[in-house]
């Protein structure tokens, strides 16, 4: 479980309970008892979602990993990083989404403080990247890849 863990910093639980086939019990029990000792990390978030992470993993770290490790916001995060200023369209055509899931990844991703949105009005809003150097550093050190 450590190995998976190491292997795959944000792994989500359901992804290790997959991956080390240990039933939910054992599995949460033998995760509490490596978080006390202070092994690993675990982070619950907001919406049923909990992730592991190995010790040497910074908090700035692990609250990007949380939205690199999501498909439709690493798609946003990736974009932003190529292109800067852009509007809601123009990420809503690139990541291929539906435009409330859009809306509800970018907010959580301005909430988070990984975006900055410039609202110039109702309908003209631009979204950047708040930290572009730090993401890249995360993105180059855990080997992320869209």
């Amino acid at each position: 479980m450590l190995r998976h863990i190491n292997k795959h910093p944000s792994i989500r639980y359901r992804e290790l309970s997959r991956a080390t086939g240990l039933p939910n019990g054992l599995l949460s029990f033998d995760l509490k008892k490596l978080e006390r000792l202070k092994i690993i990390k675990v982070r619950r978030l907001g919406y049923s979602v909990t992730r592991c992470y190995p010790k040497t993993v910074k908090a700035n770290e692990s609250s990007i990993l949380d939205h690199l490790f999501d498909s439709t916001r690493r798609k946003i995060i990736f974009f932003l990083l190529e292109h800067r200023n852009r509007r809601f369209k123009e990420i809503l055509h690139h990541i291929k989404r539906a435009p409330s899931t859009s809306s509800v990844q970018l907010q959580r991703l301005e909430h988070t403080g990984i975006i900055f949105v410039l609202r110039l009005n109702k309908n003209n809003h631009f979204y950047r990247l708040k930290n572009k150097s730090g993401i890249i550093r995360i993105v180059s050190k855990y080997k992320i890849i869209l």
